[in-house]
């Protein structure tokens, strides 16, 4: 690869592989051991329905609370049932709804922080009052009673944990949105 624009000189590196060993030496073996453990799980429950494993809530799969074995990696419950296959399964949901709620909260809570922050005045106002009536009720009283009322479902639960990543979103947005709004490039547009 041609170097274009002396760029070589400026980051202090001859190569793309110089670059990678110097990226894999500075984060160190704790945090690629972390990444390689998260990419198992998320690989995991993606491929759930395709893992040869055990149906999670099929019984007699072994004997009532076996210990951890070839067979049963994890063991049994008290219903027969692997606990390797719940394990990756229930994975599977703790995913679904970690994005959910986090998607939510990061859409909705960073809209509303950009608004804030980006019109000010009144809008701000009212925007930044919400958002800290939200952050001064407990959000595990909050989540309780919006499940209590609308069920326990799957959508229920993601969107619940949403409302609660909202305000904290919204007000980190509003403030860099702050910072940047009195910038050169946003006031000459």
């Amino acid at each position: 690869m041609d170097d274009l624009f002396g760029m070589e000189a400026a980051r202090g590196w001859e190569s793309d592989e110089q670059f990678g060993s110097i990226v894999i030496r500075r984060l160190g073996p704790g945090f690629w051991l972390a990444a390689a453990w998260i990419v198992f799980i998320v690989t995991a429950a993606a491929l759930a329905p395709w893992l040869p494993i055990a149906d999670p809530n099929e019984t007699g799969v072994g004997g009532r609370m076996e210990a951890p074995g070839w067979s049963n990696w994890f063991g049994t419950d008290n219903n027969g049932r692997d606990m390797f296959a719940r394990t990756i399964w229930g994975a599977r949901v703790s995913l679904v709804v970690g994005f959910m709620s986090i998607l939510l909260g990061i859409f909705v809570g960073g809209t509303l922080g950009m608004i804030s922050g980006y019109f000010r005045g009144m809008v701000d106002r009212v925007i930044s009052f919400v958002v800290f009536v939200l952050l001064a009720y407990p959000g595990l009283v909050l989540a309780l009673l919006i499940v209590g009322l609308a069920g326990q479902t799957l959508p229920i639960v993601a969107t619940t944990l949403g409302i609660l990543a909202i305000a904290p979103i919204a007000r980190l947005s509003r403030a860099t949105t702050l910072a940047y709004a009195e910038r050169e490039f946003v006031a000459a547009s």
